[in-house]
């Protein structure tokens, strides 16, 4: 019995994974772990709107990935680009509070000129190109209304907002405020 064998006439596939999608999708998975909060109601100053805010991290500081994490950021000296700044990820107070279990928090001041200006930060050095950070660039006025700060008399659900810092700035705001008595 002599089988004639037919040529395959079906669509080859490559399932090679290409190296540079592969690096976008890890920048952009790294970068989605960190977002950014406004700490208040950006102040009207005559340079512009005033912003205090804090970029936090996904992750549970109870979890060894949150762990891993910091221990990379600080070893890679990975930083945060905003509007022609730059501040190390992790410096020494954050590594500690980490290692003691408390919620990543890096304070950050912005001045934007409207609130249809966006707020644009970018994480590099643990990623292969500086990518934006969850959901920036950012309108000012959106982030306001994401967080629910433009509601003036209260919200439905009677809930209050707070509004000051994480504890990790607290020392800030403390150390600041003494300065500024001198």
């Amino acid at each position: 019995m002599d089988q004639e064998i037919k040529p395959w006439t079906g669509w080859l596939v490559d399932h090679r994974i290409d190296k540079t999608l592969l690096s976008h999708s890890t920048d952009v998975l790294l970068a989605s772990l960190f977002y950014i909060t406004l700490i208040g109601i950006p102040l009207l100053t005559e340079g512009g709107l005033f912003c205090h805010a804090q970029i936090q991290c996904r992750l549970l500081p109870s979890s060894n990935t949150y762990q891993s994490l910091i221990r990379q950021l600080r070893e890679r000296r990975a930083r945060f680009y905003y509007h022609y700044q730059s501040i190390p990820c992790v410096n020494k107070q954050i590594q500690v509070e980490a290692e003691q279990g408390v919620e990543f928090s890096r304070y950050i001041e912005l001045i934007l000129f409207s609130l249809h200006d966006r707020i644009k930060i970018k994480i590099g050095g643990i990623t292969t190109n500086a990518t934006y950070i969850s959901n920036c660039p950012y309108r000012l006025q959106q982030v306001i209304e994401d967080q629910g700060l433009n509601c003036r008399f209260g919200h439905r659900d009677h809930q209050k907002r707070f509004f000051g810092p994480s504890p990790s700035l607290r020392k800030y705001y403390n150390h600041k405020s003494n300065s500024r008595r001198d």
